[in-house]
C-alpha cells in the first residue's frame, strides 16, 4: 500500500485506514474484485477467504448486488452459505487491541471510537446474517490454542457448516492453505463466510466454490 500511496484510490483507502474509518464500496470493490479474480485463478482452489468484509450495511448492500458481474459472472444470489461469528468481549478486545502494537497511535480512546463504530455499523450486518439463518457463534475469548480448539469443535458440531463444506477437513490452518486469501483490515469480532458459488464475505471470511478477530 505504501508504494501505491500516490494514486487517488490508494491515498483515500490509506487515509481511511489511518483514521480507522470504514471503507465505502466504491473504495473497496476495485481491490476486492481484483483479489477475488486472482484467487479464482489458483489451481485446486477449495475456497476463498475474505478477511474483514462486510463491516457495514453499505458494504453488505453493495455485495448483494454483486458489483463484479462483468469479470466474475455469477448466477443467483451471492449470499454466503454460512457465516461464523467469533465473539470477543469488549474487555478482551480492548486488551488485544492495545497489546498488538500495530500502530503507535493505538490508544484506549481510539479503541473506544472503533468499538462504537462496530456497534453502530457492524451489528446490523450481524443481525442480517443471523436472521437469514447463516450465523454460527464461536467463543473467541481464550488463548490462541483454546480459540483454535474451540473453533474446530464448533465446526464439527455445526450442521450448517457441514452442509456448506461437506466432509472435507477444514481446520483453521487448512482454510488458509487451501483458500485464495483476500486480506482486509480485521475487526474486534471476526466472521467467516463460506459460499458454494465461489464467492464469499466475512468480518473474517471464507467462500467455498462449487467446481474467509483474531483467533
Amino acid at each position: 500500500m505504501e508504494a501505491n500511496r500516490e494514486t487517488s484510490l490508494a491515498a483515500r483507502i490509506q487515509e481511511k485506514l489511518d483514521h480507522q474509518g470504514f471503507l465505502t464500496s466504491a473504495e473497496l470493490n476495485p481491490l476486492l474484485g481484483l483479489a477475488i479474480e486472482n484467487a479464482m485463478r489458483q489451481d485446486n482452489l477449495k475456497g476463498i477467504l475474505i478477511d474483514g468484509f462486510p463491516r457495514c450495511e453499505e458494504q453488505l448492500n453493495s455485495w448483494a448486488k454483486w458489483p463484479f458481474q462483468e469479470k466474475l459472472p455469477l448466477e443467483g444470489d451471492p449470499k454466503p452459505d454460512v457465516v461464523l461469528l467469533l465473539n470477543v468481549t469488549r474487555e478482551n478486545a480492548e486488551a488485544r487491541y492495545l497489546a498488538r502494537g500495530r500502530d503507535r497511535n493505538d490508544s484506549a480512546e481510539k479503541f473506544t471510537r472503533r468499538f462504537a463504530e462496530y456497534l453502530e455499523e457492524g451489528l446490523p450486518v450481524e443481525r442480517y446474517y443471523r436472521q437469514a439463518g447463516l450465523l454460527v457463534d464461536v467463543d473467541n475469548n481464550g488463548t490462541v490454542e483454546e480459540n483454535i480448539a474451540g473453533l474446530q469443535k464448533t465446526l464439527r458440531g455445526s450442521a450448517l457448516w457441514s452442509s456448506a463444506v461437506g466432509d472435507q477437513d477444514m481446520k483453521p490452518s487448512s482454510l488458509y492453505e487451501h483458500s485464495g486469501a483476500v486480506y482486509l483490515e480485521g475487526a474486534e469480532s471476526d466472521q467467516v463466510t463460506v459460499s458454494r458459488d465461489g464467492y464469499g464475505s466475512r468480518f473474517s471470511n471464507v467462500a467455498k466454490p462449487h467446481g474467509p478477530g483474531t483467533t
